[in-house]
């Protein structure tokens, strides 16, 4: 339904909440990948923050106590997110998946850090 949507025009840059929360934030938040991926081809910005709290899409597919699926977080950074983005906290999203001690989540990006890395 997304694809049909957005082939009638739906523009994937309007906030779809008052707090500037974007399409893409809301797919990342309920890990729906393939939402995801339709909307990043369709050109949604990978690293854009809310106005709230200054979340990522990224922020929004890691900081939820039941994230064990991983795949959407995947997608974001295998499409380049970015690391290194603060919330209004001066928070990275490594520095608050820490704090709250999402293994998984750590695991994940420490094994992106690496890639990204030089050797």
């Amino acid at each position: 339904m997304i694809k049909e949507l957005i082939e009638a025009g739906a523009d994937v840059h309007l906030p779809v909440k008052g707090n500037g929360s974007k399409a893409l934030h809301i797919a990342a938040y309920y890990a729906f990948p393939q939402c995801v991926n339709i909307l990043l081809d369709a050109g949604a910005d990978l690293n854009e923050q809310t106005l709230d709290d200054g979340y990522t899409p990224l922020h929004c597919a890691l900081l939820k106590e039941d994230s064990q699926d991983l795949q959407t977080a995947r997608i974001l950074l295998d499409r380049g997110a970015r690391l290194d983005l603060e919330d209004v906290y001066n928070r990275t999203v490594e520095q608050m998946v820490r704090q709250k001690r999402y293994t998984a989540a750590i695991e994940l990006i420490e094994e992106y850090k690496k890639k990204r890395s030089p050797p």
